[in-house]
C-alpha cells in the first residue's frame, strides 16, 4: 500500500476526492472554535463576577457613608 492509499489524519493530501479536506477540517474548525468560546465565556464569567463583588463592596460604603436618619 502506497502513500496515496492510506489516509492520514490532518493530511488533506492523503484524504482523497475534491472537497473532502474541506469536510474532513469543518470538525477541526468548530472544535477550535468552540474551544476559543468556552474560553471568552469563561473569561465573562470571572469579570462578571468581578463585576458583582464590586457592586456588594461599593453598596456596602455608599451604605457605611450614609447619615443616620434623624426622626421628626
Amino acid at each position: 500500500m502506497n502513500r496515496r492509499e492510506q489516509h492520514v489524519p490532518g493530511d488533506p493530501a492523503s484524504a482523497g476526492g475534491s472537497g473532502s479536506s474541506t469536510a474532513k477540517s469543518r470538525p477541526v474548525f468548530a472544535d477550535a472554535l468552540h474551544a476559543r468560546l468556552d474560553t471568552a465565556g469563561a473569561r465573562v464569567r470571572q469579570e462578571c463576577s468581578h463585576l458583582d463583588h464590586v457592586e456588594a463592596v461599593a453598596s456596602e460604603y455608599l451604605m457605611a457613608a450614609r447619615p443616620p436618619r434623624v426622626c421628626d
